[in-house]
């Protein structure tokens, strides 16, 4: 019964709680539209009234407004420290390293096209790795910055004597400022210039002055253990023909002729070959030929086996003479052969130029802009060293490798590049020691890239499929003829370094540094598939412009 009455008391109540709910609405003079905009009102003002009557406040509907948070401010980081658009290997490449059971944890890569502040990928890039020869990059492009694309080496000539009557009283000094290529053909021009002097008899002593350079005094052995390999020669301010003694083989009228080009007095030859009427292959067409050393100051160069008598001149380079000794052994063979002239005294020391020496004759070498491809595309260790050693130089002298880093370091820094974790030992690459990032190698590439030398390092390096280094990698390759890189190997580091030129148009600067078990032997094809996976970036290109087809210059 109550729940009835309770019921119909509500429904008399409705027709009332309508028309309080509609009263609002009929007595405005503007309806709420909550999805329109409510419209300004603004005070009417009389003429004739001192006083501003405001319109009746108007009731708007109730909205909630949501608070946009503000921008926040982005700072633009510097090119070192932007973020990579790709930071794992690709795909391809992981799957290689799996399958070849090596770890990625080796492999440090930076890509980065040179146009752009970012990298493309980056991959364990700020890892200090042994670069091997890739290290020449460091000395070949400080090098252009520090001694100037045009420096030239001098090799100088003095004497301490007058010259009478064709007679040179004193002696006859040859000083020398670390020349990378010095060769019997300057030697020749040097001495030519003291013969036009009308000298044709030198009384006095011959002084051979490197003092210039005071390198670390390392055996070529300590290496690898290799003391006589070609690779393995050590700078020297009065570096001649590379520290490299050239023997030929000859068979000549029924005997064997064996000559050395740079004659040491130090250097003995002694030739145990038999001549054979065969034809000139395998072993008859490479005699063996092996060093000893009798005593400290004395080497003995063997030649053993059979020689065919049809086979013609068989050269053979090894580095066992210092290059005094060279130089005194050759200076004596010219002057007596070329110019018919008579050194009278046969002894020769190591000295610095006397104080009281004049200038007879300066030579100037080839200049720097000529040595670095001499230096990249062969991947010449001994110049490379001198390169090094004559940076060295414009810290103070003697120039020491110590005096090398920190020259580099600095010259480095004033361009706004930190390389503080680079360790060089001699600038060659060739050390186990040396240490610097994939990071830093690009940082330098794109450096010189926007540099005024662009166009001398990009020259130096070997192009992919063509010369140097690269004459035989990747040919027939998207790389192949656009690319133009630095390699390096040494036991268990593999490295590569230099500009690829991609489909889209785009140059990239391509890094990778390879240390660990079987990085040498093992991972060359990995590194070729990610240098093609740079080449073939493609970007769309607009309706006006033309296909990527010409190998673009520097």
């Amino acid at each position: 019964m109550q729940l009835s009455e309770s019921k119909e008391m509500f429904l008399k109540k409705i027709p009332a709680i309508i028309i309080l709910s509609l009263l609002p609405v009929a007595c405005s003079e503007t309806p709420v539209v909550p999805d329109k905009k409510t419209p300004r009102y603004y005070p009417a003002v009389s003429k004739n009234q001192n006083k501003t009557t405001l319109p009746p406040k108007k009731e708007r509907p109730f909205k909630i407004i949501k608070k946009t948070p503000k921008t926040p401010k982005i700072s633009v980081k510097p090119a070192t420290n932007a973020y990579a658009q790709y930071t794992q290997l690709p795909e391809i490449i992981r799957a290689r390293l799996k399958k070849l059971k090596i770890s990625e944890n080796g492999m440090s890569v930076y890509i980065r096209e040179v146009s752009k502040s970012a990298p493309l990928l980056t991959f364990n890039a700020d890892i200090p790795r042994n670069p091997a020869s890739v290290m020449k990059l460091v000395t070949t492009y400080s090098a252009l910055g520090i001694l100037g694309a045009d420096y030239r080496w001098p090799v100088e000539l003095y004497t301490t004597g007058g010259i009478r009557n064709g007679i040179l009283e004193g002696d006859l000094i040859l000083k020398g400022y670390g020349y990378p290529d010095f060769k019997v053909q300057d030697l020749k021009i040097i001495l030519g210039a003291l013969r036009r002097k009308g000298v044709s008899i030198i009384r006095g002593r011959l002084i051979l002055d490197n003092t210039y350079f005071s390198p670390n005094r390392n055996s070529s052995a300590d290496f690898d253990g290799k003391a006589y390999a070609f690779y393995n020669a050590q700078p020297d301010a009065l570096l001649f023909n590379e520290r490299i003694s050239e023997f030929v083989v000859t068979p000549y009228k029924g005997v064997i002729n064996i000559v050395s080009l740079y004659p040491s007095e130090k250097v003995t030859i002694i030739n145990n070959l038999t001549l054979k009427n065969v034809k000139c292959r395998g072993r008859y067409a490479s005699p063996t030929m092996y060093v000893k050393r009798p005593t400290a100051t004395r080497t003995n160069v063997y030649f053993r086996g059979s020689l065919s008598s049809r086979c013609g001149d068989r050269p053979y380079r090894v580095a066992i003479a210092e290059p005094t000794d060279m130089l005194n052994g050759t200076i004596r063979k010219i002057w007596e052969k070329d110019f018919g002239g008579v050194i009278e005294s046969s002894r020769f020391i190591i000295a610095p130029t006397p104080k009281n020496a004049r200038l007879l004759y300066r030579f100037k070498g080839k200049p720097v802009r000529d040595i670095l491809p001499l230096i990249n595309k062969k991947s010449n260790n001994v110049m490379a060293k001198q390169l090094f050693l004559s940076i060295a130089a414009k810290e103070s002298l003697p120039a020491n490798p110590r005096k090398g880093v920190h020259k580099i370091k600095q010259w480095f820094a004033d361009r706004g590049l930190d390389f503080s974790e680079l360790k060089v030992e001699n600038g060659s690459g060739l050390s186990r020691i040396s240490r610097v990032s994939a990071r830093a190698i690009g940082e330098l590439l794109i450096d010189a890239y926007n540099g005024p030398n662009r166009r001398l390092l990009w020259h130096s390096l070997p192009i992919m499929g063509v010369d140097g280094t690269l004459k035989r990698r990747m040919r027939g390759t998207v790389a192949a003829r656009r690319s133009f890189m630095k390699t390096g190997t040494l036991r268990d580091s593999r490295a590569i370094a230099g500009y690829v030129q991609g489909n889209n148009g785009a140059t990239y600067v391509v890094v990778i540094l390879h240390n660990g078990r079987g990085a040498k032997a093992r991972v060359l094809a990995t590194h070729n598939k990610l240098i093609e996976w740079t080449a073939e970036r493609y970007r769309p290109l607009n309706m006006d412009q033309k296909p990527f087809s010409i190998i673009r210059q520097p």
